[in-house]
């Protein structure tokens, strides 16, 4: 019996993230979200990147313009977003959940892309990718 991809697709994420790791800071990712501080971005994705800060997993980034100005926002790791089955590209219209990161970057906790809504992070700022992964 053939176990359903999306099954697969799971177990290819946690191993993974149990090989790799989520890079050198990937303990403060969960400390350095602050509930406290969330806001809401809503504006157009102007550029979507993907950062590797010491990590070989890499995460994804987008540039937000809104009527407030411009916001980078740490989105989460692509295999996450694959999982997911959840894409971004520039133009698109999001509605992000986030709160102040690191620097000049907001990390988001939920994104809303049309009628569709991805969750990162649980109430807490947890990343869900790493619960997914069994961390």
């Amino acid at each position: 019996m053939m176990r359903p991809l999306s099954i697969v697709l799971m177990e290819c994420a946690a191993v993974a993230a149990l090989l790799f790791g989520g890079g050198p800071n990937a303990s403060d990712e969960h400390s350095a979200y602050n509930v406290s501080s969330e806001m809401v971005i809503k504006g157009s994705v102007s550029q979507v990147t993907t950062h590797y800060h010491g990590s070989s997993i890499g995460a994804v980034h987008l540039r937000v313009e809104t009527a407030r100005g411009e916001y980078e926002v740490h989105i989460g790791p692509p295999y996450f977003l694959k999982w997911r089955q959840f894409s971004f590209s520039k133009g698109d219209q999001v509605e992000i959940v986030a709160a102040k990161g690191h620097e000049s970057h907001y990390l988001a906790r939920k994104v809303t892309k049309g009628s569709r809504t991805l969750t990162l992070r649980d109430a807490s700022g947890a990343p869900l990718w790493k619960q997914a992964a069994g961390h």
